[in-house]
């Protein structure tokens, strides 16, 4: 029986692949963790308890599909960089600086 903690590596999967959009189909991760031995019956369960625990939520749907999506955009990041905590900090330094001057050039525009 496949636990949460062997739905980490299909999770890491989709977060790297969902890094631009944000949002990844359920079909998606269902492939992915199929392809790594995680039965349909467990596939579910995984499902449940990610949702459950706060680590996945639904975000509307596509052509009838349910999109999901990281809804702590550091736990996106972190699962996206393979659990990395020096490639995280990196990856969210490099965010909030981009941000920064993006606000910057906002403000210097509207003066």
């Amino acid at each position: 029986m496949a636990d949460i903690e062997d739905f980490e590596g299909p999770l890491m999967t989709v977060a790297e692949g969902s890094v631009e959009q944000g949002e990844f189909l359920v079909d998606d991760l269902r492939t992915v963790a199929l392809g790594q031995g995680i039965e349909r019956e467990e596939f579910r369960d995984c499902l449940g308890k990610s949702i459950h625990c706060g680590i996945l939520e639904r975000a509307g749907s596509m052509n009838g599909v349910n999109l999901y999506h990281f809804p702590i955009p550091s736990s996106h990041t972190f699962m996206a960089n393979r659990k990395d905590h020096a490639r995280t900090l990196a990856d969210m330094r490099r965010k909030l600086e981009e941000k920064r001057v993006e606000r910057a050039a906002s403000t210097d525009a509207s003066n």
